[in-house]
């Protein structure tokens, strides 16, 4: 996913993989394996290939530099995989490369026991609701007594873990499963995410559409995220509101100027 990001990236600074490749340091090949996912850049070449298409991608670093601990709750059952997350391996970069101030990082996942998994949320600054299938999260974190566990924490959400923070989760079918449909989350927001939204997937785009009339949806392409922020919701980059059966590309809000240094491109 990281190669797909880099390349929206890319192409929405309107730049070719030559000029990026000169601008890194790196040959073209490099840049192309990176965006197909053939290898996988470090968290400082991406930090790098993205300040130089216009995006700082590091203000998720400057708001949490006051905490220093983090569960991860993983929804995915590959245990091998989810071992090497916090570290990564020489391959894959690590969740703990991607945070400057956590020091500390706890491994959650259905293994771990209820007592646990209660005495890591109790004892860390931030939670990290990481990707996989959203079912899967679900079923580990209603074991617990979350909304009381999960209250003045830092919560995260990525993929899966967007998609559980709302009232009403959005599944659009994929191969996993053969359906779409919505169904209840752990209630922190009422906005309903569609993650890894591609306006240009047509499949997607009619799928969206049509559940829009059940519910309201937000889509959020690769490059974008929501910020819930003193009880305000932000939006950096655009997204797409779904509602009624219509679709409407918005420009993301500009809550992070102070820290743009004329290199943050908010649309």
């Amino acid at each position: 996913m990281i190669g797909k990001i880099l390349k929206t990236m890319r192409k929405s600074s309107k730049l070719s993989q030559e000029q990026v490749s000169t601008l890194v340091g790196y040959a073209r090949n490099t840049i192309s394996q990176y965006e197909t996912g053939a290898i996988e850049p470090d968290f400082k070449t991406i930090e790098k290939i993205a300040n130089i298409c216009g995006y700082e991608i590091n203000f998720i670093n400057k708001e949490l530099d006051r905490y220093n601990s983090m569960a991860i709750i993983c929804a995915k059952d590959d245990y091998s995989k989810n071992d090497t997350l916090i570290d990564g391996t020489s391959d894959k970069m690590g969740i703990r490369s991607m945070f400057n101030s956590v020091k500390d990082f706890y491994l959650i996942d259905r293994r771990t026991s209820i007592n646990d998994m209660i005495n890591i949320i109790k004892k860390v600054d931030i939670i990290y609701l990481f990707e996989g299938n959203p079912l899967i999260q679900l079923d580990i974190i209603k074991r617990i007594n979350y909304k009381e566990l999960f209250k003045d924490k830092v919560l995260l959400g990525f993929s899966a873990g967007s998609m559980n923070l709302g009232k009403i989760w959005y599944y659009s079918k994929d191969d996993d499963y053969d359906k779409t449909f919505f169904y209840e989350g752990l209630g922190f927001t009422d906005t309903t995410i569609d993650p890894h939204f591609d306006i240009n997937n047509r499949k997607q785009v009619n799928e969206i559409v049509n559940s829009s009339y059940k519910h309201r949806i937000i889509g959020l392409p690769n490059d974008s995220c929501i910020v819930i922020k003193d009880n305000e919701i932000y939006y950096i980059n655009n997204y797409f509101a779904v509602e009624d059966g219509k679709i409407e590309e918005r420009k993301g809000d500009d809550l992070y100027e102070e820290h743009r240094n004329s290199r943050i491109r908010i649309k």
